[in-house]
């Protein structure tokens, strides 16, 4: 499990080692020798520096590297430097590291590998038409390339970027940030390796297949079905009969785990239902309340529409549960048109970013901007656990915060938040100590799941059937990772 924080939480978890007794220089060394480890196995070494601290720690590292006897290249755009930075850039001066000043090309088939420490952590907004220019020619060198704490040009909280560096690995200071993941951060961060460096705090956490081992505990064969919840999905309308969608959705949820699943959907679409039902039980809505008997956890919404009678079935879902209810699609438009009414047993929300603008009242670039956040204070207002989707995904119930980065881009697909709410459901109706993990383990689960699927059929062509069809392969991959076969 890494921890994840924003910018705001490193730059106080870095203030409390200085009244510690580190000074920056000493902390911008520490950083250095670790870059320098971690880069030791090349000879000949590009180091691309800007003018704040960051460059600083690209500096310190070609000291250390100088020192091993590397070939060390540095790149200054021009001569600024932050006070810590220009004492490491003297000692270079001194170790007669070369220095190539001003916006020159370069000959990048010079060097093995580039470090990357133009910007920092601090950096938001555009580069200048010049860095542009230098950052489009890193990334079409072909050379490994390496950052230091972010890729330059990336939003370190929200992993927006107008033009940033892509790094093959990005070695993060302390934390791990929010902006690795969030976003178009994926793209532009390949691998992320977390630099140790003793920082404290109350910050979020990215959480592994190694750290859901709770979920995938082997069975005891004195067990029976009612041991692992009885759910129930509402979804479905005249308009989105959807019936393999449908099916998909219920099949989802049985095969992470869920003892019966019950199927709720309009009268008039049963028939259309019926024959793709094999395991799960199958009931209309006017049967929700026997249907709601005796439930562990209740799904809403998934090709429901929109229409007026959908606000009132919801309301009534409220009324009769006495378990966790998640809501996702058209289940979070009906739930806005009842004014967002807070449900005491336990209420999970599954927007992607612009159900969540819609749900809180701003826009999406406000959301893109600031998705940690918006989800933090959504909780908080509204007392339930929301499940901010995008490239990754972020779990919070307004105070413990967990970040999830399962997932491809073949997920991309009609259907996909389908199948992630017959997971989510089956997993918290099995009624684990914590349901905030449980709902981010879903994620996990469906992520890893749809990974396996684009493995086989690829980004382009795969389907949410795909990603049905891989749960149970990737919970022997979960099994593995946390060394249980």
């Amino acid at each position: 499990m890494k921890q994840v924080a924003t910018v705001a939480q490193t730059r106080l978890s870095e203030e409390q080692i200085f009244t510690n007794g580190t000074t920056p220089y000493e902390l911008m060394g520490v950083v250095g020798r670790l870059l320098a480890k971690n880069l030791e196995k090349y000879n000949k070494i590009l180091i691309l520096c800007g003018t704040g601290n960051n460059a600083g720690d690209g500096y310190a590292a070609a000291c250390e590297l100088t020192r091993k006897g590397k070939e060390i290249t540095l790149w200054i755009p021009y001569e600024k430097f932050s006070e810590n930075g220009r004492k490491y850039y003297d000692e270079c001066i001194n170790l007669n590291v070369k220095c190539i000043y001003g916006y020159k090309n370069i000959e990048f088939i010079k060097f093995d590998v580039i470090l990357d420490c133009l910007f920092g952590i601090g950096f938001h907004g555009e580069p200048n038409e010049e860095t542009k220019r230098i950052i489009d020619s890193v990334n079409g060198s072909g050379l490994t390339v390496f950052s230091a704490d972010v890729p330059s040009g990336l939003n370190a909280d929200n992993g927006v970027a107008e033009k940033a560096i892509v790094a093959d690995k990005v070695f993060t200071v302390g934390f791990s940030k929010y902006g690795l993941y969030l976003n178009g951060g994926k793209d532009y961060a390949k691998e992320t390796i977390v630099l140790p460096l003793g920082f404290e705090g109350n910050v979020g956490a990215l959480l592994e297949p190694e750290d859901c081992a709770e979920f995938i505990k082997p069975r005891k064969n004195d067990s029976h079905k009612g041991k692992y919840g009885y759910i129930a999905l509402f979804g479905g309308s005249e308009n989105y009969s959807g019936a393999i969608k449908l099916s998909n959705l219920a099949s989802s949820a049985v095969y992470s785990g869920s003892g019966v699943v019950k199927l709720v959907v309009p009268e008039k679409i049963v028939p259309s239902i019926s024959p793709y039902m094999l395991e799960s039980t199958l009931f209309s809505e006017k049967e929700a309340e026997k249907a709601l008997k005796n439930v562990s956890c209740v799904g809403v919404g998934c090709g429901w529409g929109r229409s007026k009678d959908r606000a009132a079935l919801l309301s009534d879902i409220f009324r009769i549960s006495d378990c966790p209810i998640i809501l996702d699609a058209d289940g979070l438009f009906a739930w806005k048109s009842l004014g967002l009414p807070n449900y005491d047993k336990g209420l999970i929300v599954t927007p992607h970013f612009g159900e969540m603008a819609m749900l809180a009242g701003i826009s999406v670039e406000d959301v893109r901007a600031h998705p940690s956040e918006t989800a933090i204070d959504f909780s908080v207002k509204h007392k339930c656990i929301t499940v901010l989707k995008g490239p990754s995904t972020i779990v919070t119930d307004g105070e413990t915060v967990f970040l999830t980065n399962r997932g491809c881009a073949g997920m991309a697909t009609a259907g996909s938040g389908d199948v992630l709410l017959g997971i989510m459901t089956a997993i918290v109706g099995q009624k684990y100590n914590n349901i905030l993990k449980s709902v981010a383990y879903a994620t996990i689960l469906n992520g890893i799941s749809g990974e396996i699927a684009q493995k086989y059929f690829t980004d382009i062509g795969m389907t949410a059937k795909d990603t049905v069809d891989s749960i149970r392969p990737a919970i022997i991959f979960l099994r593995e990772s946390c060394r249980m076969v």
